[in-house]
């Protein structure tokens, strides 16, 4: 099943809703299914090739004394490890399920929001971001990154004696990274459709209070929820990195690749805040835009309606206050879907990611 084409008639996001959640890749791969009603099915056979490939890593592992690591506490690390990433990639599956699920909940206030510019805008974005080719690309590019990490810190490290590493752990940081590279990308693209839905003209927002429009504030916590997923997820993934190198100091081989570890934390670090920031930031900010845009309009015509009453002698006093009971009514509504506890949460949250790379950083 493919969603509408760019060149179909405009379909509300509602009805096109479970095709394009059938085109999700993270959900395609998985064998999940989503009826028109947006009713979840699983035929079980359909996930087998999945399960068979993300537990292959530790049933290799385990099934292959020769790679055995050679003292039994490296041997728990190493298979306590291949559990992690199988977490983890079954933990990204679940993400992608409930984030669908949450857009399901979302679409008929998107739907009731949206302008028909609105509603075609998403279409194309829609229709686009769904394409195969581009998903398929997301994936392999993080699994490949996933692997050239883990052979920086192999070489980086060196000293078998505190790191092991076989095949079966560069398959196992291949699959993770490959299932968080579809992860990443559409939280970069889900960034992007904030960007495109808050341009003039594409939303229809509540008179007086345009903050309080149903679809801005369910797809401002639905942001949110992106932005505190994408911490964990950051945080998860690179925990092994974390583990591997806080072995460092007293390896042998410190003092060649202090500055490269130095760096490499440095630079996590960095690539994370920025995502982090990135993520919580643009969506509310450019949603926050169009609310201010629809709050300027309101008031604008308001104080045109009081001015007209102040000078026509035929209105009454009690049109008047009427009118400027409404314009106050709109000045003192909010101006962005940011409040306090959203932006200490932001920070908090950040913070809290932060503190091991920056402990690392600090050993060294």
């Amino acid at each position: 099943m493919t969603g509408p084409s760019a060149g179909d008639a405009i379909t509300s996001v509602t009805s096109r809703y479970p095709s394009d959640m059938s085109n999700v890749l993270c959900l395609k791969l998985a064998g999940l299914k989503l009826d028109e009603s947006g009713t979840l099915s699983w035929p079980k056979r359909r996930a087998i090739p999945l399960i068979v490939l993300l537990f292959l890593p530790l049933v290799g592992s385990l099934a292959d004394p020769a790679r055995w690591p050679p003292t039994p506490k490296r041997f728990v690390e190493y298979v306590i490890l291949q559990c992690w990433f199988v977490v983890l990639e079954v933990v990204v599956i679940g993400v992608a399920y409930v984030g669908c699920r949450t857009f399901l909940a979302l679409a008929p206030d998107l739907d009731r929001m949206l302008t028909e510019r609105g509603l075609a805008a998403y279409n194309d974005w829609a229709t686009d971001k769904l394409r195969a080719p581009s998903q398929v690309f997301a994936l392999i590019a993080g699994g490949v990154l996933g692997v050239e990490a883990l052979a920086f810190v192999e070489v980086t490290l060196g000293d078998r004696s505190r790191i092991h590493v076989t095949v079966w752990s560069y398959l196992a940081v291949f699959l993770a990274a490959a299932l968080a590279g579809v992860g990443a990308y559409w939280a970069a693209h889900g960034a992007g459709l904030a960007i495109r839905l808050s341009k003039q003209g594409r939303l229809q927002l509540l008179w007086l209070v345009p903050v309080r429009t149903p679809g801005i504030e369910r797809l401002s916590r639905c942001y949110r929820e992106m932005f505190f997923c994408a911490v964990i997820g950051t945080s998860l993934y690179l925990a092994p990195f974390l583990y591997w190198t806080y072995n460092l100091q007293d390896s042998p081989t410190t003092e060649d690749v202090h500055g490269w570890v130095t760096g490499a934390n440095l630079a996590f670090i960095a690539a994370a805040i920025g995502v982090w920031v990135v993520l919580g930031a643009i969506p509310q900010w450019f949603l926050s835009r169009a609310v201010i845009r629809a709050r300027l309009r309101d008031i604008r015509r308001l104080s045109r309606r009081l001015e007209r009453s102040r000078v026509n002698h035929g209105a009454s006093a009690s049109e008047t206050l009427a009118v400027a009971g409404l314009l106050k009514q709109a000045s003192d509504s909010p101006t962005t879907t940011i409040n306090d506890r959203t932006i200490a949460a932001v920070i908090v949250g950040v913070a809290v990611a932060s503190l091991p790379f920056l402990f690392q950083v600090a050993r060294f």
